[in-house]
């Protein structure tokens, strides 16, 4: 009994290492203002709104170089009054993405970590007219470059420059590429 207790706890500590590495993790991180440019039509005024950017992720962390992180993320929505555009009615315009990626890290030191990812985003347009609502949506890859400090070893502030690609609808181009700064947790 006592052998086999003994060859448990000898398991155990090889092991602990690896699962140890493995974990989940959450974040939030507030991104760069955005700017949306629109033109009711032809001959019409061009009026520009800059909206925040938000984002909420999750991911799982094989071992301490390569983890799966998946998220979403919105702007505010850019609101384009009819006495600026000239259009009959006002009009706004909403993005929301969500994105899946591969993120492989390297550890500096103690506390400072880089990362890479590569993955693909999904983005969701609305543009609602006043007089129709027009829903668009384009899937394009993405990548990001960042750098995290551990303030505790379940919590980090993150900075991170991430392209979810550039999207085209019949009537707008998107282009979304964020510098990000945020707090992330592991559990």
């Amino acid at each position: 009994m006592s052998k086999s207790l003994v060859l448990a706890a000898l398991a155990a500590a090889l092991f602990a290492p690896s699962t140890h590495a493995q974990q989940a993790y959450a974040g939030a991180a507030l991104g760069s203002n955005g700017t949306f440019r629109h033109q009711a039509g032809p001959g019409k005024p061009q009026v520009d709104d800059h909206v925040l950017f938000g984002k909420l992720y999750g991911g799982y962390a094989f071992n301490d170089t390569i983890a799966l992180e998946g998220g979403w993320a919105t702007f505010g929505e850019a609101e384009f009054a009819s006495t600026e555009t000239g259009a009959p009615f006002d009009r706004s315009f909403k993005v929301n993405l969500v994105y899946a990626a591969l993120r492989a890290s390297h550890r500096i030191n103690d506390a400072w970590s880089v990362s890479a990812k590569l993955g693909a985003a999904r983005h969701f347009h609305r543009l609602d007219t006043g007089s129709e609502v027009r829903r668009a949506h384009d899937l394009r890859p993405m990548f990001g470059l960042g750098a995290s400090y551990d303030l505790t070893p379940h919590a980090a502030l993150t900075l991170e420059f991430n392209h979810y690609g550039t999207a085209r609808t019949e009537d707008s181009t998107v282009r979304t590429h964020k510098l990000e700064a945020g707090v992330k947790f592991s559990f």
